[in-house]
């Protein structure tokens, strides 16, 4: 039997389950996962924004909703992982709370190294918490 067929089958597979920035940008508003901050929706969007500059990640969208900032990143693939694509939401409130709401997807469901959506959304929220605190 030949093996051909075996790894195109394998190949076709990881390739449909691959996570885009259009998959992530297009899923359920409420998916993944969110926080609350003390701190007026603009101060959060600031908070939020630098802290995602300061992280080894690329800001490749973002846009202002009727629901609030949204903002498209990506991580780029290197020697440990495929990349990963997320949206984050900064929920529009008139007062605080502000909802900062994360979704990150490996780009492969195969890969298993890279950053998972619980490492990233703690590391993001973290650096958020720490520039409302700061001010």
């Amino acid at each position: 039997m030949s093996l051909r067929p075996w790894l195109a089958l394998g190949l076709l597979l990881s390739l449909a389950a691959c996570a885009t920035a259009e998959t992530v940008r297009d899923a359920p508003v409420d998916a993944g996962v969110s926080q609350s901050f003390a701190a007026p929706y603009d101060r959060t969007t600031a908070a939020t924004l630098d802290t995602l500059r300061s992280l080894n990640i690329n800001i490749t969208a973002t846009e202002e909703k009727s629901n609030g900032l949204q903002i498209q990143v990506t991580k780029s693939m290197n020697l440990f992982s495929w990349g990963e694509v997320g949206r984050i939401l900064v929920e529009r409130s008139s007062q605080a709370p502000t909802v900062v709401r994360v979704y990150w997807q490996k780009r492969s469901v195969m890969q298993i190294t890279g950053t998972g959506q619980t490492d990233f959304s703690n590391e993001l929220f973290n650096g958020i918490q720490q520039r409302i605190s700061a001010r």
